[in-house]
């Protein structure tokens, strides 16, 4: 099968995830055997991958207004999307845009050749614009991974074709990343957080400040806080799968939207053999055996007990973070979930839930 995918996947403070996982699921569509090829969407005005007096006069056109300011992006990314179309003549094509207001019109062509779209959201659908509100519609599927999405969908926005794929993660990547003790001394922490900042995430992380904690985050200068005597920089790729193997204690804080659970973090931290302590949210219990494979938290209080009573315990510790790991290994790998894709691709009739 052919398979294209669509997407910003170079690294930056705002695609650095989605640029993580669509190469993860583009390498399992190869391990399985699959023709694949990607095309990075430019996405110049969002982004600002392009040429800035090109972004800057479409923006002075239309005062701010976001319709004509994606007239370029829009435009240059269906151009390049018909060239792929025509020269490597897909079968799926999976597909995911930070923002436009046009696309829609260029999925429903695509659409008229026979070619399943595939469009995935990795956030919460109030959180992104009206026009990709119409390329979800225009869209086979939308892939999401967290069911509390489902209602908003269906009795806000008037979107039925929604699919849920929990995400997963590679293990074979993390498993190729080793760490030395040189690394394990300078970066090791017995309690350490990697993600964006938010005052959500905020109320949890200040009732830590009496351990030894690190904070890796992209946006924490932005706050005025007094956690930022625990920052310690930015890391990606394996300098951050390094410093998960290097803590005690990893933390998942989702964030406020993610009402049932479900994150990349939830997979990737036990995929590097480390101990998860997670806030508690209505699906973890599916993905993974509470208590002998992850730790949950409920509020504030129980986050810090349970950071002291699990540092003073290696061997239990150590027990669920090896636990976590087989189970992401049986059952959460980034190459079943690009399997899932492709049989929701292929059958036309998958059900909602996996």
């Amino acid at each position: 099968m052919k398979i294209l995918f669509v997407a910003p996947t170079t690294f930056s403070r705002i695609t650095i995830f989605i640029s993580q996982y669509i190469k993860s699921l583009e390498g399992a569509a190869k391990f399985l055997g699959h023709d694949v090829r990607t095309l990075q969407t430019t996405e110049i005005v969002h982004s600002g991958d392009g040429p800035n007096q090109l972004r800057q006069i479409f923006h002075n056109l239309g005062g701010g207004v976001k319709e004509i300011a994606h007239i370029p992006q829009d435009v240059i990314t269906s151009y390049h999307l018909f060239r792929a179309v025509n020269e490597f003549k897909p079968d799926i094509i999976f597909l995911h845009l930070i923002d436009s207001s046009y696309m829609h019109l260029t999925v429903n062509r695509i659409r008229q050749r026979g070619i399943c779209v595939l469009t995935w959201l990795g956030i919460h659908p109030s959180r992104v614009s009206s026009g990709v509100h119409k390329l979800l519609r225009s869209s086979d599927y939308t892939l999401i991974y967290d069911p509390s999405y489902v209602d908003y969908y269906s009795k806000q926005l008037n979107i039925h074709n929604t699919r849920i794929v929990p995400l997963g993660c590679d293990v074979a990547f993390h498993d190729s990343v080793n760490v030395d003790e040189s690394f394990k001394k300078e970066m090791g922490v017995d309690v350490c957080f990697i993600g964006l900042f938010d005052e959500h995430r905020e109320k949890y992380l200040k009732e830590l400040t009496g351990f030894d904690l690190g904070i890796w985050s992209w946006n924490i200068e932005d706050y005025r806080t007094r956690l930022k005597q625990f920052h310690r920089g930015t890391v990606y790729g394996k300098s951050l799968i390094k410093v998960l193997k290097s803590s005690k204690i990893v933390l998942n804080i989702h964030r406020d939207f993610e009402i049932s659970g479900g994150n990349y973090r939830l997979f990737e931290i036990p995929a590097s053999r480390a101990f998860q302590l997670v806030d508690e949210k209505k699906e973890i219990g599916r993905y993974f055996d509470i208590g002998r494979e992850i730790v949950t938290f409920k509020d504030e209080q129980d986050l810090k007990r349970k950071v002291d009573y699990y540092l003073r315990n290696p061997k239990e510790r150590e027990q669920i973070a090896e636990a976590g790991y087989q189970r992401v290994i049986k059952e959460h790998s980034i190459i079943d979930r690009m399997n899932r894709i492709i049989n929701l691709a292929g059958s036309g009739k998958t059900p909602k839930h996996f």
